[in-house]
């Protein structure tokens, strides 16, 4: 017990900047990532269902924290009303499988713009359309945007 109590402060005392040689340092690097998707949404105030086409951007930073944008046109394939297509132009930021998307398009069935913000998880979609006219559009949808790929995690050999 005594000799243990003494390899404890003798290795207490030593600097431990004579260590750094010892161990691998690791050090982490943000990831961007560009990806094509497709998906299939539900608008309540058009009841319309739409197919989706999409790209979108993420840059994951050393904390893990995504910002971006997305691209995308919805496309009606079953209305009631008429048939032209959506465009949006979105921001999007929080974590590698949630985030806040918000932005601006335009609707060509309604002739209006709109003001679009939901919320992407893993797969999933929802959220509504504001439409300049006072509308309100709900939808949910499911796509194939997974999680934003993690910051990149570099593991540096110790020095020599």
């Amino acid at each position: 017990m005594g000799k243990t109590i003494l390899v404890v402060l003798a290795l207490a005392a030593f600097p431990v900047s004579a260590f750094a040689g010892i161990f691998p340092t690791t050090t982490f690097s943000p990831t961007d990532e560009t990806r094509v998707g497709i998906g299939l949404r539900f608008e309540f105030g058009d009841n319309a269902a739409e197919v989706v086409g999409s790209v979108r951007h993420t840059h994951t930073d050393t904390n893990n924290f995504v910002t971006g944008g997305l691209a995308e046109i919805a496309i009606p394939v079953i209305t009631k009303k008429n048939h032209g297509p959506k465009i949006r132009a979105m921001g999007l930021a929080g974590s590698t499988c949630v985030q806040g998307v918000g932005g601006i398009g335009y609707d060509f069935a309604n002739q209006q713009p709109l003001i679009g913000a939901g919320v992407q998880g893993p797969y999933t979609e929802a959220g509504a359309n504001f439409l300049f006219n006072s509308e309100l559009h709900p939808y949910i949808g499911l796509n194939s945007f997974g999680c934003a790929p993690d910051k990149t995690t570099i593991a540096l050999p110790p020095p020599d």
